[in-house]
């Protein structure tokens, strides 16, 4: 998969979320991010004052990284671990200037996937059941039915009561 490249454009004055709308797929690495930082307006960048850059996973877990520079911009590859939970993930930038820090927010959308780690390869469905299971059932079914009317026959000979009974049991049998 060739490298992908996604522009988050940040504010360094929005004290707020920026929602970017990327979304990235759960365990993907190489993914480039280009952070274009404002502030009132103007291009933020310094080659000099790298951002911190870290991950809140939806999962709790914060990943700490530092941004590097390309073409006067800041910029993050993702290696791995970044992305290994599925939900909302929190990206801070924070750049410090003269023992003063400053904090830009934006939130990726990291989509499960899908295919997990057991997987199975494609292939016919096998029936376990074989024509002797079948053969075997029927037989059963027939020896059943052939004791049961031997029952009913003998019962003729009973009381009244007891072949109403008797009937009963065997008709139970049915079910």
């Amino acid at each position: 998969m060739a490298d992908i490249i996604q522009t988050i454009k940040l504010n360094l004055i929005d004290t707020g979320i920026i929602d970017t709308g990327i979304r990235v797929k759960q365990g993907d690495s190489g993914i480039s991010f280009i952070f274009d930082v404002n502030y009132a307006g103007k291009k933020v960048f310094e080659a000099g004052n790298l951002p911190t850059i870290v991950f809140k996973r939806s999962d709790g877990v914060s990943i700490i990284a530092e941004c590097t520079v390309d073409n006067d911009n800041y910029i993050y590859t993702i290696v791995g671990n970044e992305l290994e939970q599925a939900g909302d993930l929190l990206v801070d930038l924070k750049f410090t200037w003269g023992g003063r820090e400053s904090t830009c927010t934006a939130r990726l959308y990291v989509v499960p996937d899908t295919i997990g780690k057991d997987v199975n390869p494609s292939d016919v469905y096998t029936n376990t059941v074989t024509i002797d299971d079948i053969n075997e059932g029927v037989a059963k079914t027939k020896q059943y039915r052939d004791e049961a009317e031997q029952f009913r026959n003998e019962a003729e000979h009973f009381t009244p009561t007891g072949y109403q009974q008797l009937v009963t049991d065997v008709d139970g049998m049915k079910t």
